[in-house]
């Protein structure tokens, strides 16, 4: 997941190792936000909430490749000024195992 200082936010993945970088955008969101990632097999769902607990669906990513056992995910703030210093920050941040 990637949050741009102008509110933007979009999800990047790649297929496979070193590959093209894929992305979806999703319209501008006033911040501060809550965001869910959640994952069931190759499909990745993104969700925003203004209070935690009304969820909004953002949208779903499907990945073509079978799901790799082991797989990294991130967050990301991204600033494309590069005289600015961006002050964001993520709290609140939950990572659970769900075995499916």
């Amino acid at each position: 997941m990637n949050f741009q200082a102008q509110s933007c936010i979009l999800l990047q993945w790649r297929e496979i190792t070193d590959g093209t970088c894929e992305k979806k955008d999703f319209s501008t969101i006033l911040l501060p936000v809550y965001f869910k990632l959640s994952r069931q097999g190759a499909t990745f769902r993104t969700c925003k909430s203004a209070d935690g607990n009304q969820r909004i669906l953002l949208g779903n990513v499907q990945l073509k490749q079978p799901f790799a056992e082991n797989y990294l995910i991130g967050l990301e703030v991204v600033l494309h000024i590069s005289h600015m210093l961006d002050l964001s920050k993520f709290d609140h941040v939950h990572v659970q195992h769900i075995a499916e």
